[in-house]
């Protein structure tokens, strides 16, 4: 336990997003909508907020190079963990995210704008 992967879920047009965690061995599964959308302070903010009962345990997070994720060093001072960059265009190096976002885009379609009057529908 310990070993995350973590990727965004955008709505139509970049309105608003989704950030989504999953640990590796568990496949256990955090998701947050982020009201700013692709904010990386808001973004670091929320995943400090998600992980942050789990930081003894947290060996490191694994993501795209997405300019959401800017704050990584946020992320990395706040919890003491690791975080790793998957290459560009090498999106296996986190297979277990890209699978789990493919699941919930059977929920929250591409065409669907994720603001936030859309989830109170």
């Amino acid at each position: 336990f310990g070993d995350f992967e973590m990727d965004t879920i955008v709505g139509r047009g970049n309105h608003g997003a989704i950030v989504t965690l999953i640990e590796r061995s568990t496949n256990m599964l955090f998701m947050r909508k982020l009201k700013k959308g692709k904010n990386a302070k808001e973004l670091a903010r929320t995943v400090i907020h998600l992980l942050s009962p789990f930081k003894d345990h947290i060996k490191s997070i694994t993501t795209d190079n997405g300019t959401e994720f800017a704050c990584h060093e946020m992320i990395a001072k706040s919890l003491g963990v690791t975080i790793y960059f998957a290459d560009p265009y090498a999106s296996w190096q986190k297979g277990a995210i890209e699978n789990a976002n493919g699941l919930i885009r059977q929920y929250v379609p591409k065409k669907k704008p994720l603001s936030i009057s859309a989830s109170n529908k």
